[in-house]
């Protein structure tokens, strides 16, 4: 009987032996694969995934040999089991930050989409009903993409259209509005350019889209050298959409970001939507700072570097779906507002002090400009705010809270011309040193003015004539922290009545 039993015993020690160092085997597999994963994806530092490397292959030492002792096999099997999971969870996660980079990052492009516009109440159901049309197109504005465009509708229905061309926007529309021609060429960009016109505020309701063609152009590249020791600019764009991300669009938020990555200094400088400048496809006519938007953001980017006298290398693009979610994921931000009121989207009660937010609330408190003191410049502001907000969260450790979900949150919706290499580089430096960076906001001002744009030039539309002495201030600060030097939050601007 004790021979059975010593036989029975001897057996069953040996398969749990083998299933000891099965387990010990599949953890080393594992621990491999998320090792390899975390050394590609390059944003731990080393003085932190050295040590986390040694403490895994201790523990993977430990379940191997455990295996050789009665006393120690189990512990062995349990804490291996641990480990796989952990460290499969841990590889899904290094793997969607992977694609998360890839998908966000080196965004060089932008894409136009062309429409062919007829008036809703039109029967026109294909481009073969519109074949024998008279079709509205710019003159000069776009142009490129509207032959292209017109190359595509010939193509399409056998035969050369007839055009009328049109010296701008408004003239385009009108000549749709009025029989004038039957349907019209147009960037869809551009629809809500000609709603801004008073007298065509309803415009994007008055039309119907019946076919478009997208254009992607590449942007030029403008990245700095080492992104974590060289001083940068960043152009930081809030799309007023639910779209699309890289199509081209007015922007609501423009925020240019001064950044010296040694001296953990950041600098926002908000301008006004409706600032009046020479934008880069303007030559010597003026346009609003948001209409630069609609040809590209590469256009903004020019158009704000003009302005201040500096470099512009990179820019960040966040639509209204993309801001919310970023929110959420980070369990809400705090938000200081300078004053109580009660926001025109959403209705909700902003008080004076700190606001508890989550991304619907967030993203309404940035959008108001009805109810807060200086409209767009208060929004400005505000939204300034918020964006130190969200940097605050995300340099703390209560982005870990939902690493995942954060990570889901930004597919799709954001975007950057900056590389994955460059984002890594960031998330390491930031990871080695923990530093808090100082993060200034300034806002610069203007009164407000009636004038033709160059978008828009037989109609006058609201602007913002600027006040060159807080572009001035602007461009003093920017230099100081391009110079590397400390600087403190600037004195509020005695704001202009418009």
């Amino acid at each position: 009987m004790s021979s059975k039993n010593s036989k029975k015993n001897s057996t069953n020690f040996l398969k749990s032996k083998k299933l000891g160092f099965i387990l010990a085997a599949i953890q080393g597999i594992v621990t491999i694969i998320f090792a390899g994963f975390l050394i590609y994806l390059n944003i731990v530092p080393a003085k932190i995934l050295i040590p986390f490397l040694f403490i895994l292959v201790l523990f993977l030492g430990y379940d191997i040999f455990s295996q050789f002792s009665k006393k120690f096999r189990t512990s062995g099997k349990v804490i291996a089991v641990i480990f796989i999971i952990i460290l499969l969870i841990g590889t899904f996660l290094v793997i969607k930050a992977n694609q998360l980079f890839s998908g966000i990052s080196g965004s060089n492009t932008k894409t136009d989409i062309i429409c062919v516009y007829v008036l809703k109440e039109d029967p026109a159901a294909t481009l073969g009903d519109v074949a024998d049309y008279n079709f509205g197109i710019l003159e000069t504005i776009d142009r490129k993409n509207t032959d292209n465009t017109i190359s595509k509708v010939n193509t399409t229905i056998g035969k050369e259209i007839a055009t009328n061309a049109y010296g701008d926007m408004i003239s385009l529309a009108d000549a749709l509005l009025n029989g004038e021609v039957g349907a019209i060429i147009l960037n869809s960009a551009f629809v809500d350019t000609i709603a801004d016109d008073d007298e065509h505020l309803n415009f994007a309701e008055q039309i119907r889209e019946l076919e478009s063609v997208s254009f992607t152009t590449t942007i030029k590249d403008t990245g700095v050298g080492n992104i974590t020791t060289e001083p940068f600019s960043v152009y930081i764009s809030g799309i007023d959409v639910y779209g699309d991300i890289s199509t081209t669009s007015r922007s609501d938020v423009n925020i240019l970001a001064t950044v010296n990555p040694k001296t953990k200094q950041v600098l926002l400088v908000s301008t006004p939507r409706d600032y009046y400048v020479q934008t880069t496809v303007s030559g010597s006519s003026y346009d609003k700072l948001t209409h630069a938007g609609i040809y590209g953001v590469d256009c903004s980017m020019g158009t704000l570097s003009n302005l201040y006298g500096v470099d512009v290398q990179y820019y960040f693009r966040v639509n209204f779906t993309g801001f919310e979610k970023v929110i959420d994921a980070l369990g809400g931000v705090t938000v200081y507002s300078d004053e109580s009121f009660t926001t025109y989207h959403g209705g909700y009660s902003i008080a004076q002090g700190e606001n508890n937010m989550d991304g619907k609330k967030a993203l309404c408190f940035a959008r108001e400009r009805y109810s807060v003191s200086g409209g767009d410049r208060g929004r400005g502001k505000n939204q300034m705010k918020v964006i130190k907000a969200v940097i605050d969260k995300a340099c703390s450790p209560a982005i870990l809270n939902d690493f995942n979900g954060l990570i889901s949150s930004l597919t799709g919706s954001f975007e950057t011309n900056m590389t994955s290499d460059e984002i890594s580089s960031l998330v390491k430096m930031e990871l080695s040193d923990m530093a808090s960076w100082n993060i200034v906001q300034y806002s610069v001002d203007g009164f407000g003015d009636s004038k033709t744009t160059y978008s828009t030039p037989n109609s006058h539309a609201y602007v913002m004539q600027p006040d060159m002495s807080t572009v001035e201030t602007a461009k003093q600060l920017q230099q100081q922290v391009l110079n590397g030097e400390t600087i403190a939050e600037p004195a509020p601007v005695a704001e202009h009545s418009n």
